[in-house]
Parts: C-alpha cells; structure tokens; sequence
C-alpha cells in the first residue's frame, strides 16, 4: 500500500532557497580562507545569519505543510513531534531555533516551548553568548552530522510524508 502525500508545491522554492543559503555560506569559508581579515568570528556570525535564515525558511515550510495537511495549525506541536512520543523531534528543534533567531535580541520575546526546545537539546539560550556556543550553530550540528543544510530539507520532506501518513493512512 502507498502512503497518500498529495503534490508538494512548496518543496522546489525551498529546495532552491537552501541551495542558495548552502552556495552562500560555502563562500564565506573560502573567503575566510583566502583571506587575513576575514575569518573566526566574523564568519561564525555570518554563518549564524544564513542557518537562522534557513531555520525560518523550514519553520514556514513546516507550519504551511500543517495547513495544507489539516486545513488549521491547531495543535501543531503535537504535529511537530508526530514520530517522537516522549522526546522532542527534530522538527520541534528545527521550529525553536527559528523562533530563537527571530526574537534572540528582543528580551522576554522567546516563547516558553523555545526554551523548553532548547534546553531539552542542551542548547544554551544565554542571550550574552559567544557565538562560538550559538544555539543556531549548535542546533545545526545536532541536526546535520555532515554540516549540510541538504540534510535539513530531508528531514522535513520525511516530517511531512509521515504528517500525511499519519492523518490519511495509506491508500
């Protein structure tokens, strides 16, 4: 029996907008490593701004994929962690660490489920950190052993399958 996952229209401009964020920040490396003024925390500040941006780009993926599933985003953090029952999932990280990239240098503006996200993956949420232990950068690391943001749109495109799965069966 197939699983019923209607047609992504979403997936293609994701797909094109991490593969540009990936050209991007392959850039930065090589400019860190062409040149003397260029490199350490600078590069890990601009490497936070492309995995932020991504983060938020998958988090819209993520939440338009609910409504496309269920027509509401009632009770979407169940839907996040469909395929973990009693831990969080990667997509729960995924939409934490968007939400932490948005409001990080807005005080009192992280939602408490983001700082529960957040500490569940011992990702710290100090506002006054190092960028060296950036949860942004952190969180990408718990995500993609490789260091691939590629590896972040598999994870959501099996999310999603199985969001689909899950609310129609298979036909």
């Amino acid at each position: 029996m197939e699983t019923f996952v209607p047609l992504d229209f979403r997936i293609d401009n994701i797909e094109r907008l991490i593969h540009s964020f990936t050209v991007h920040k392959e850039g930065l490396i090589i400019q860190q490593e062409n040149s003397v003024s260029y490199g350490g925390t600078m590069l890990l500040n601009d490497v936070e701004l492309i995995l932020g941006m991504s983060f938020i780009t998958l988090q819209n993926y993520i939440n338009s994929s609910i409504f496309d599933c269920c027509s509401t985003l009632k009770r979407q953090y169940e839907k996040y962690n469909l395929t973990k029952k009693n831990e969080k999932s990667n997509i729960t990280l995924i939409v934490a660490l968007a939400n932490y990239y948005k409001h990080k240098d807005s005080p009192g503006d992280i939602f408490k489920e983001t700082i529960r996200t957040l500490k569940y993956f011992n990702l710290s949420i100090d506002k006054n950190y190092d960028v060296v232990d950036s949860p942004i950068l952190k969180g990408f690391d718990i995500l993609s052993e490789n260091n691939e943001l590629n590896d972040l749109i598999e994870i959501v495109k099996e999310w999603r399958a199985e969001l689909f799965k899950n609310q129609f069966g298979n036909f």
